[in-house]
């Protein structure tokens, strides 16, 4: 997966997640279809209904909010994670030397 598809799956993540967030439709009771929403039943939306930020209702979708933000904070943390890792790495390099 090169840099440009990377970049190019968080710009859909936030083009759905704004349909959403205009259509009002974060609870099951405000649930719209992709339709409705203008959206399709894209790669994207399927990992995002994975993930626990979409929900489903029938053929009514919803942003789950709660889920929005514990997979953002969950992504916060494997950064952190890899970043310290990186930063053991290079104290180890320039200790060797």
């Amino acid at each position: 997966m090169g840099l440009a598809s990377i970049f190019s799956e968080f710009r859909r993540r936030r083009e759905i997640i704004a349909a959403f967030r205009n259509s009002a439709a974060g609870t099951p009771e405000m649930a719209r279809t992709l339709e409705e929403l203008g959206l399709r039943n894209s790669m994207t939306l399927r990992k995002l209904m994975r993930g626990q930020v979409v929900k489903r209702e029938q053929q009514r979708y919803y942003l789950d909010e709660r889920g929005l933000i514990r997979r953002q904070m969950n992504n916060v943390k494997w950064g952190m994670i890899a970043l310290f890792f990186l930063l053991g790495l290079v104290i180890l390099y320039l200790n060797r030397s």
